[in-house]
C-alpha cells in the first residue's frame, strides 16, 4: 500500500489516470495484492521478487496516460528509489546501530518498523523529486516552506532511532507503542506537505484573480 501511494503521488502532477476512478481503484487494488501475494510467497527467491516488484510498477504505470517509454523509465527510476531506500537502511542499522537484517526479520514488529521506515525514506526522495511543487513565489512563505522540509529528516532520524530501541528492548508494549508513533509520524508529514501543496494551489488561483482583475 505504501508503494502504491508513492507511486500515485509520484505521478499526479505530470500524468492522469486513462481510466474511471471505477475501474482505475479496482485495478489498482488488484495489482496491490498481487505485489504483496509474490513477495510473501516468494521472498527467498530475489530474482523473481525483482521481477514482480518491477511488474507492479509498470502495471500502475499501464493505468496512465502517458508514452510506453515513459512508463520504462518511470519504473526503472521508482525501483530504483525503493531499492535504494532499502539499501541505504539496511547500511545505516549494520554500520551504525550493529543490527543485521536478518534480526529485523526475525520480529514481526520489527520488520514492520523497518518496512514503514524504508518506505517512508522512498516517499522523502519523491517529495524532493517534487520539490519544484512546493516552491512558491512569496519569499517570506518560501523561506517558511523551505523550514518544512527539515520535518521528513528529522522523522527519517527518530524512526531509525526508535527502530534501535525496538531492538534493545524487548517489550511488546513499547514495540507496539513504538510502531503506532511511526505510523502517526509518518501521516503527519503526508499532511503537513498536502497542506503546503494546498496553500501553493491557492496561492496561484489568487494570482490568476487578480491579474483578471487588472
Amino acid at each position: 500500500i505504501c508503494e502504491l501511494f508513492i507511486i500515485l503521488f509520484f505521478l499526479k502532477d505530470n500524468y492522469k489516470p486513462r481510466l474511471k476512478k471505477a475501474v482505475f481503484i479496482p485495478l489498482c487494488v488488484v495489482f496491490t495484492l498481487f505485489q504483496f501475494a509474490s513477495n510473501n510467497l516468494f521472498l527467498g527467491e530475489s530474482y523473481f521478487v525483482i521481477f514482480c516488484g518491477t511488474l507492479f510498477i509498470f502495471s500502475i504505470m499501464s493505468l496512465y496516460d502517458m508514452q510506453m517509454w515513459q512508463r520504462i523509465v518511470y519504473t526503472i527510476l521508482i525501483y530504483i528509489i525503493f531499492a535504494l531506500s532499502e539499501a541505504i537502511l539496511g547500511t545505516i542499522l549494520s554500520l551504525g546501530f550493529n543490527i543485521g537484517v536478518s534480526d529485523i526479520h526475525k520480529s514481526v514488529l520489527l520488520f514492520t518498523i523497518g518496512t514503514l521506515t524504508s518506505k517512508f525514506l522512498s516517499y522523502v526522495f519523491v517529495l524532493f523529486l517534487r520539490i519544484k511543487r512546493f516552491i512558491v513565489k512569496d519569499e517570506q512563505i518560501k523561506h517558511n516552506v523551505l523550514w518544512v522540509f527539515l520535518l521528513p529528516v528529522a522523522s527519517i532520524l527518530i524512526m531509525l532511532l526508535f527502530l534501535r530501541c525496538c531492538y534493545q528492548i524487548d517489550d511488546i508494549g513499547f514495540n507496539v507503542v513504538t510502531l503506532i508513533t511511526s505510523i502517526v509520524l509518518i501521516f503527519a508529514n503526508i499532511a503537513i506537505f498536502h497542506i503546503v501543496d494546498k496553500q501553493n494551489e491557492l496561492i496561484e488561483t489568487k494570482e490568476k484573480l487578480l491579474f483578471t482583475e487588472k
